[in-house]
């Protein structure tokens, strides 16, 4: 089974994930990560769902960050909001 990177678990995409617009530059993309990062950290934030918010973050920078992936992504992404409910 292929694994995809549709964020189907009820909090939105990955672009919401990082909190920047599909349409956005790569440096974006970082500086958010970085910003997100610094407060969502298990090191500094002792929320207890910190280390799945920490995951998250890195799967969307992970998959957001490279040109390729995020190609992918975005087809994706568009042919879930495509399919007929």
């Amino acid at each position: 089974m292929r694994e995809t990177t549709v964020c189907r678990c009820g909090r939105g995409t990955l672009y919401d994930v990082l909190q920047v617009s599909p349409w956005c530059e790569p440096e974006v993309i970082q500086a958010a990560y970085r910003a997100l990062a610094r407060t969502r950290h298990p090191d500094v934030n002792r929320d207890p769902d910190a280390e799945e918010q920490m995951r998250r973050l890195n799967v969307a920078y992970q998959t957001l960050s490279d040109p390729a992936r995020r190609m992918r992504y975005d087809e994706e992404l568009a042919l879930e909001v495509a399919r007929p409910v």
